[in-house]
């Protein structure tokens, strides 16, 4: 399947490659041939970039990454929480999906920059969705950042919305960056430089006695 959020891109791109594709057949030469190709390149990619496979949700009480992607740091805070953070590149999936159910008890859009999401500034300077999301096990946050070709997250959820674990969520329009906060009742299972699959992988793991 391909992502809904993809058809503003797709739809001019099948266009220009039809109208190349006639111009060639009615007055085949080099450039024309070359424009054809360029196009149909570009809609593979497109076409690529936005796929949007569907996945059989995981259980209840299971915890799941919220995106494709590579780990970038998983960073243990003062407070008793943990910060993981996934960078998406150009050829993962860019589908974004809540890591454990619960109800969604704030959306906050900050405005910002588009530096490289892999950058340590992006993390306070760019552009960002965090939904924040009440679970059994305690507030768990999910940040989006927009990245250095990312210009638009969507997202398909409203506050006080209930949502299930690996519940697609929305969108990220090209490469970006996504971190979750656990609270100290869990502990991830994931490591610097792992490859996730979003609403697949198993993300994190609740410390014995903290059942809900």
């Amino acid at each position: 399947m391909f992502a809904a959020e993809g058809i503003p891109f797709i739809a001019p791109v099948i266009v220009l490659f039809l109208l190349a594709l006639y111009r060639t057949m009615n007055r085949p030469a080099w450039y024309t041939y070359s424009l054809t190709s360029f196009f149909a390149l570009l809609l593979l990619g497109m076409l690529m970039f936005f796929r949007d496979p569907q996945i059989e949700l995981p259980g209840e009480h299971e915890i799941v990454a919220p995106t494709h992607g590579t780990v970038l740091s998983v960073i243990k805070h003062t407070d008793g929480s943990t910060e993981i953070d996934v960078f998406l590149s150009l050829l993962d999936v860019h589908a974004i999906r809540t890591v454990v159910s619960g109800k969604i008890s704030n959306i906050e859009y900050q405005p910002g920059k588009f530096f490289p999401a892999s950058q340590d500034s992006a993390d306070v300077n760019n552009e960002y969705i965090r939904f924040t999301i009440e679970t059994p096990y305690g507030i768990i946050k999910e940040r989006i950042l927009a990245g250095l070709v990312t210009r638009r997250i969507v997202h398909n959820v409203l506050v006080n919305d209930s949502v299930k674990a690996g519940q697609r969520i929305g969108f990220i329009r090209f490469g970006s960056r996504s971190e979750v906060t656990i609270p100290p009742g869990l502990r991830p299972l994931v490591a610097v430089g792992d490859k996730l699959k979003g609403g697949i992988t198993p993300f994190a793991e609740v410390i014995p006695g903290n059942k809900p």
